[in-house]
């Protein structure tokens, strides 16, 4: 019976304490493991962004729009108030600032030109007055040679005019006078039916055949080729009507004298 007792004991105990150590099926919602603690890993603290600062530079245009726009209102201020001696000041230093740009741009610009003859004016148009003159008056002779070439061609000139106008009689002189010098034909055309005496043939243009913008007009034609060209209108110098054909005798090719 002791053995029994002694058993009996020992089997209880050790029931006990295994029980002990575990909890029903049925609690176990009461003591779920808790979640295991991440370990906090500390991020690196990133070093703050650096601001960017971000220069603009203005174009060479802005630059001067803006100057522009700065000094005009300077100007209008000092002009506003005239006994500001502030204002003066500020407007006449700007001044100052714009003649000294424009001095030491026209010291550059001769700089330039020393280095780079090319683009020297008078390279090829002398300024000194005997070797000026030489130059002219071959200037003159290609475009008197022009006037050969086209009356030879078959061109001849038609006066437009409105012998109302006493500047048309003028005008007609001076045309005539040219036309016997370089053997090129000339008529007078009347819009008015007033004939100016200084052109020695004159017809009528009593139909509106002959339509021009303006009067006086004088216009090259080619009777063969029924071409016509207008070299002017208005009352034109003889110095300007050498020019003119010379630039329509080469299609505006050549440089403009």
């Amino acid at each position: 019976m002791k053995l029994v007792s002694f058993l009996l004991v020992t089997l209880i105990l050790v029931s006990a304490s295994t029980f002990a150590e575990q909890v029903p099926n049925g609690w176990r919602w009461y003591n779920e493991p808790k979640a295991a603690k991440k370990k906090r890993v500390e991020k690196k603290k990133q070093s703050a962004t650096p601001s960017v600062t971000v220069k603009r530079t203005m174009s060479a245009k802005q630059q001067l729009d803006w100057f522009k726009a700065a000094h005009e209102e300077a100007q209008a201020a000092a002009i506003i108030d005239p006994t500001n001696e502030q204002k003066a000041a500020l407007l006449m230093h700007m001044n100052k600032y714009v003649a000294d740009k424009s001095s030491r741009f026209g010291m550059t610009f001769k700089k330039v030109l020393h280095t780079t003859p090319e683009l020297d004016y008078l390279k090829d148009r002398p300024a000194e007055a005997a070797a000026r003159q030489e130059h002219l008056k071959g200037i003159r002779n290609k475009h008197i040679d022009s006037i050969h070439k086209m009356s030879n061609d078959g061109w001849g000139m038609f006066y437009v005019y409105n012998g109302s106008d006493k500047l048309s009689d003028t005008l007609g002189s001076s045309l005539q006078n040219f036309s016997d010098k370089h053997g090129i034909a000339l008529l007078g055309i009347s819009k008015d039916a007033n004939l100016v005496n200084s052109v020695r043939q004159n017809e009528i243009d009593d139909k509106g055949r002959l339509d021009v913008p303006f009067v006086p007009a004088i216009v090259l034609v080619n009777p063969i080729t029924k071409e016509m060209k207008p070299l002017s209108y208005g009352f034109i110098s003889m110095d300007k009507l050498y020019g003119r054909f010379y630039n329509v005798a080469t299609d505006y090719q050549d440089q403009d004298f």
